[in-house]
């Protein structure tokens, strides 16, 4: 086995899986005779795919699918043969995975360091904006190759899988809907409509926590699994598998596990996978609408202690609880403060280190401050001062002088958090600048339990400390001292701090530049009284506002890892404080009666709704509060009332531009928490008088909505009724376009163009024949799509005009060259060079985020199509003579010529039971030198049948043709983004190449 084989799976287990389970699920959907099959396996695949964004993004999830499949001893038994069948097949991936490369690869990719040591989707907790595709650029690196493996194979389900899993990394979020084209389409395919429609209204009718899987979540699974510990038999097993395949000796559990580090981690997420999938599709959404509160106990804590003593982890001086410590911190930064406390007591209560003991002390404290708990905090504080105190006498406080804290891990998401967080590592031997930092935080707590004498005293000590300090460890510290005066609302004590730091220029210009911002807002007028005072009432109120805003963000983040009920305290804090000044209260009281809704807590829902309309001064958060109380009565069977308020927030909306159709999509989205979607029609539908009588044609207004939400279904059910009506002819032409709009959005564009060309008939309009030019650009008709934005352009204002020139100046471009489709023989060619016109051709304004979107999927399947002429044309005929003149048996009874002159590819043409394709480099080669003679007979042979077939003239169409494209092409494999305008710029000349290639193969 070769090192690149044994590498792959080491480090790209679970990414190989991926790609399995999901040619899997593509094979299976071919096999489906109807729709309803289809349907069905689409549910399940879109189920799976938020169980894998739900497992990495909420914590308390992710300890309850572990904890499941660490007990489950069947799955562990799916996941070793998985494994043992992956190192036991010949992948040859070294040859035809990664090429000539193959010696580059081992010494430079697979030496270097892992960055994801869990597995995809996770935020980055240093920086949470950051790129996933940076985060996860090994995964990405191993998918590319893994694509041009399939481009070089000519393997079309495999390319459409790779391309679909390369998006998702890319972009942080599971979606996968080409697997389920049916046309080979990438990007608007042909059916995918269909799939985008079943998946919004599916997720939206069954999953209760739907929206929460498109936020970017802030919280970081790289350490959780540290407090599910593996279990030892299992790993052990693991690794097993691996130590067979290779000449390792026997390895310490400890250095199993950090030499198979992601491949054991990628083994649990795999089990994770197939534990989910061994439910059915309603269990699946049970256990996805369930809550799963996140939670760390002592035992927890205990038996992973226990793991690592198996492990033969044995603690010494450098790392004394450092992956628990680090743990904490995470936690700590991603709001989980009682986690992080239970973690700081647990070491405080094993470790027998004075310098983590400190470490302990000071972070308890900080933390029972954020929970709260400052008598709690105050004691702690207290305890760190006095062991800062007894290091600072200690003869072995020079320990650290000279350690590199780097050392204690190459984990770089781990550096960073130490970077973050560098108190944790007592770089400082000298403890006098620690004690005045804690005096600091004791006067603190102090004033927080109203002890303000004591307080005073400590602030007055921890000046007194700084006597002894240099002077930026001085400037430091009267900083902090500002700080903490300002957060106690002590704003003539925080100015003499600022000032104080402020006094010594250059000495510490991090301290003095923030301390200048911060003067500077002090001494403004704005806050200033007639005595010089400050006005106190006004600092107040922005110290209070930047306290909501971040116990919003606290509460927000928890929400949005599916930590509701963590989340309501801070909410409830927000809202007090709301209150008290005057702020609005919307956010605070609006998640609060979103959880209760989750929760179907209806009473306290509504008695939340009702004070957010007494509390609220803005109009629309009223309106949205009475649809929440209307949908609710209507739930405890007061109809009537229900109506009622319904209809006192449509009086409100009405008010705004489109605003009843924001009602209705509202209302929609509302209620489909509360109960299934038929009842939400018949809410709907009491609404019809109310709404004409704001001047507004109901149905039309409510297929709007739900056109806008996704059910198109419902859509055009409402634009046919509508259409029965006795309208004016302008309302009948909006139908009509409306309806088209539906149509379209479920890939019926017959229809769409016949509502468009209904609406015109009606009246001529800019939006109608601009729809009808996207129907005929989707179906390559660029010609008539020219003509329909020719007849908007006439029709347009100055300001839309613009835009239309632009899209009839692309179509110019487009429709300026066009494939010679009608020559090709083959329907599958056909087919691929249709997929590539249908994508650059296509509704580019349908598509999601066109500026982020990679088009070099269109360069790849001109290539694919060029390879498969050329191999149907040429290879084939020609593999037939030279089975003729050597026999059928090349590849196995000339073996002593093939290592001569003999290229690989050729090779794999030749051999009877692939019959692979020669790639467009291979063919390039091959005609580049076509004239020199060979010494190997047979490659001899093969170059003699082409140039007997084709003109000089004829080659250097094919080998131009060859080299133009896969240069486009291989630029895109890997790292390089293709934007729509850049494949649009060279279409034109690939398209020129095509045509004369197509008239030379098949004139």
């Amino acid at each position: 086995m070769s090192k690149i084989d044994y590498n792959v799976i080491k480090e790209f287990f679970f990414e190989t899986y991926l790609i399995d389970n999901h040619l899997k699920v593509r094979g299976k959907f071919k096999q489906c005779t109807t729709e309803i099959e289809k349907e069905k396996l689409y549910h399940h695949f879109q189920l799976n795919n938020l169980f894998l964004i739900r497992r990495c993004s909420d914590p308390g999830f992710y300890l309850f699918v572990l904890n499941k499949v660490n007990k489950d001893e069947k799955i562990k038994v799916i996941v070793k043969n998985y494994a043992s069948k992956l190192l036991t097949s010949s992948f040859n991936f070294e040859q035809e995975l990664f090429g000539s490369f193959s010696g580059e690869i081992e010494e430079s990719f697979f030496d270097k360091e892992i960055k994801n040591p869990i597995t995809w989707p996770f935020s980055s907790p240093i920086d949470i904006a950051k790129n996933f595709g940076e985060v996860n650029g090994n995964s990405l690196y191993y998918f590319s190759k893994r694509l041009q493996h399939s481009i070089d194979k000519g393997d079309e389900n495999e390319f459409l899988v790779i391309s679909q899993l390369i998006s998702d990394y890319e972009s942080g979020y599971f979606k996968g809907y080409q697997i389920f084209s049916e046309d080979n389409l990438y990007g608007e395919q042909i059916g995918s409509h269909r799939w985008l429609y079943s998946h919004s209204q599916y997720i939206l009718e069954n999953i209760k926590f739907s929206s929460h899987y498109s936020f970017s979540h802030s919280f970081s699974i790289h350490n959780l699994v540290k407090l599910n510990p593996h279990d030892v038999r299992f790993v052990k097993s693991l690794v097993k598998i691996l130590g067979e395949m290779t000449a390792d000796e026997e390895l310490s559990m400890i250095d199993t596990l950090i030499k198979y580090n992601k491949f054991i981690n990628d083994a649990f997420s795999v089990a994770s996978l197939i534990w989910f999938n061994s439910h059915s599709e309603m269990d699946k959404i049970d256990i996805l609408n369930n809550e799963y509160p996140f939670a760390i106990s002592e035992n927890t804590i205990e038996e992973y202690e226990s793991a690592i003593c198996e492990y033969g982890f044995n603690k010494n001086e450098k790392n004394d609880y450092f992956d628990l410590s680090i743990f904490a911190h995470e936690l700590f930064q991603s709001c989980f403060f009682e986690e992080a406390r239970i973690i700081w007591t647990y070491i405080l209560k094993n470790t027998e280190k004075t310098s983590t003991m400190f470490s302990c002390y000071d972070n308890l404290a900080t933390t029972l401050r954020e929970l709260g708990k400052y008598d709690e905090a105050l004691y702690y504080y207290n305890k760190s001062l006095v062991l800062a105190e007894e290091l600072s006498k200690s003869e072995n406080q020079n320990e650290k002088k000279n350690f590199d804290w780097k050392q204690l891990t190459n984990d770089e998401t781990e550096r960073q958090i130490l970077r973050h967080v560098e108190k944790y590592i007592d770089k400082n031997c000298e403890y006098t600048s620690k004690m005045a930092v804690e005096l600091k935080n004791i006067g603190e707590m102090y004033y927080k339990l109203g002890k303000t004498e004591i307080s005073e005293k400590s602030f007055l000590e921890t000046e007194e400390k700084c006597l002894g300090l240099s002077l930026s460890e001085k400037s430091s510290i009267f900083f902090n001292l500002a700080c903490a005066n300002r957060r106690l609302n002590r704003f003539n004590e925080e100015f003499k701090y600022l000032s104080k730091v402020l006094k010594e220029k250059g000495i510490n210009p991090q301290a003095e530049e923030r301390a200048l911002d911060r003067m500077n807002v002090l001494n403004s007028m704005e806050f200033m009284l007639h005595d010089g005072g400050f006005d106190y009432n006004k600092l107040k109120k922005i110290e209070n506002k930047i306290e909501v805003d971040k116990l919003s963000e606290i509460g927000l983040s928890l929400f949005h890892t599916f930590q509701f009920t963590k989340s309501l305290p801070y909410f409830e804090k927000e809202y007090e404080i709301e209150k008290l000044n005057g702020f609005s209260c919307f956010n605070s009281l609006n998640y609060m009666a979103t959880y209760n809704l989750y929760c179907c807590n209806l009473l306290k829902a509504k008695d939340l709704c009702k004070e957010l309309i007494d509390n609220s001064h803005n109009p629309i958060f009223v309106a949205i509060a009475k649809i929440n109380m209307g949908l609710i009565e209507i739930k405890e069977t007061n109809f009537e009332e229900g109506i009622k308020q319904l209809e006192a927030s449509c009086d409100i909306f009405s008010q705004l531009n489109e605003g009843l159709l924001e009602f209705i999509i509202t209302i929609i989205n509302t209620s489909t928490l509360l109960w299934s979607k038929g009842n939400v029609d018949k809410v709907i539908d009491s609404l019809e008088k109310k709404i004409i009588s704001k001047n507004i044609d109901f149905h039309l207004v409510a297929g709007c909505a739900y056109l806008e939400v996704g059910f198109f279904g419902s859509a055009l059910e409402y634009f046919e009724k509508g259409l029965t009506k006795k309208v004016d002819i302008e309302t009948k032409a909006l139908l009509l376009y409306n309806k088209g709009l539906a149509y379209s959005s479920i890939g019926k564009t017959d229809e769409a163009i016949m509502n468009y060309q209904k609406s015109l008939d009606c009246l001529k309009s800019v939006y109608a024949w601009e729809a009808m030019a996207r129907e005929y650009r989707r179906e390559l008709e660029t010609l008539k799509a020219k003509e329909c934005v020719e007849e908007a352009i006439k029709l347009a204002s100055e300001e839309d005009k613009a835009s239309l020139k632009y899209i009839k100046q692309e179509l110019d471009l487009l429709s300026s060259e066009r494939l010679n489709l009608n020559s090709l023989k083959d329907d599958n060619i056909r087919k691929t060079l249709y997929s590539a016109e249908k994508l650059m051709i296509s509704d580019i304004k349908k598509m999601e985020d066109i500026n982020d979107r990679d088009f070099s999927t269109a360069l790849h399947y001109y290539g694919k199509a060029l390879e498969n002429m050329l191999d149907n044309q040429i290879s084939s005929k020609i593999r037939q003579v030279i089975y003729d003149n050597f026999g059928d048996c090349i590849c196995e009874e000339y073996n002593y010529l093939l290592g001569r002159d003999f290229p690989q590819y050729l090779k794999y043409m030749l051999d009877k039971n692939r019959k692979g394709s020669i790639g467009l480099n291979g063919w390039r080669t091959i005609l580049q030198y076509l004239n020199e003679k060979s010494k190997n007979p047979v490659y001899q042979k093969f170059k003699d049948e082409l140039q007997k077939r084709y003109t000089t003239e004829d080659i250097q169409k094919i080998k131009f043709a060859c080299g133009m494209i896969s240069a486009y092409r291989n630029q895109s494999v890997h790292k390089d983004v293709k934007s729509y305008d850049e494949v649009l710029k060279v279409r034109q000349k690939i398209v020129l190449h095509l045509n004369n290639v197509i008239y030379t193969l098949y004139k």
